[in-house]
C-alpha cells in the first residue's frame, strides 16, 4: 500500500541525504568529471541534486548544533555558549575569552554580522575560523616568541622593521 511506498521513499531520501558528492546517487556517480554514459542534462541534474542534499545536510547540522549549544533558547549563541561550542570543537580545552572574542568578531566580519551573538547561519563560519586558528596557533606563537621582545603579548611596530611585518602578513 501507500504506507510501504512512503516508507521506501523516506528510506531512499535518507540514504541520498547521507551520500556525499562523488558517491553513488541513485546508482550513478555525480561528480564534475562527466560519465560518457550520462547526457549533459542528466549530469547537471545529478550535480544539482548533490548540491541540494549537501545543503540539506548542512542545514540539519547547523540546527543540531544550535539546539545543543543555545542554552538560552534565543536562536543565537552568546559568548558563553560560543565558548562551550569551541571547547567541544577543541576536544575539551576551553578557549580563552580573547580567543572566543576573536572567533566572534572574525565570524561577524566574514558574514557582515553585528552584535555579541552568532546566528545559526554563522555557526559553520565560526567553526571554520576556530579550526584555522587552531591550525596556525603554533606558528603565531613562534612569531610572538621571536618578535615580542618586551613580552607584552602584542606586537608593536617598533619591535619589527617593515620587512619583517610584511613577511609575517604574507
Amino acid at each position: 500500500g501507500w504506507s510501504r511506498v512512503a516508507a521506501q521513499i523516506l528510506k531512499m531520501s535518507t540514504m541520498l541525504a547521507c551520500n556525499l558528492p562523488g558517491q553513488l546517487h541513485a546508482g550513478l556517480v555525480a561528480h564534475p568529471k562527466r560519465s560518457r554514459t550520462l547526457s549533459a542534462k542528466r549530469h547537471e541534474a545529478l550535480l544539482a541534486r548533490s548540491r541540494f542534499w549537501r545543503e540539506v545536510q548542512r542545514e540539519k547540522k547547523m540546527e543540531t548544533l544550535m539546539a545543543k549549544y543555545d542554552k538560552s533558547k534565543t536562536g543565537n549563541l552568546n559568548m558563553q555558549e560560543l565558548g562551550d561550542f569551541l571547547q567541544d570543537a577543541a576536544k575539551g580545552v576551553r578557549p580563552s575569552d580573547e580567543e572566543i572574542n576573536f572567533v566572534m568578531r572574525s565570524t561577524q566580519s566574514k558574514d557582515g554580522g553585528v552584535g555579541d551573538a552568532i546566528t545559526k547561519s554563522q555557526i559553520m563560519i565560526a567553526l571554520d575560523v576556530w579550526r584555522h586558528y587552531e591550525k596556525t596557533k603554533p606558528e603565531i606563537e613562534t612569531y610572538f616568541k621571536k618578535y615580542d621582545t618586551n613580552n607584552s603579548g602584542m606586537l608593536e611596530f617598533d619591535q619589527a622593521d617593515s620587512r619583517q611585518v610584511v613577511s609575517l602578513c604574507s
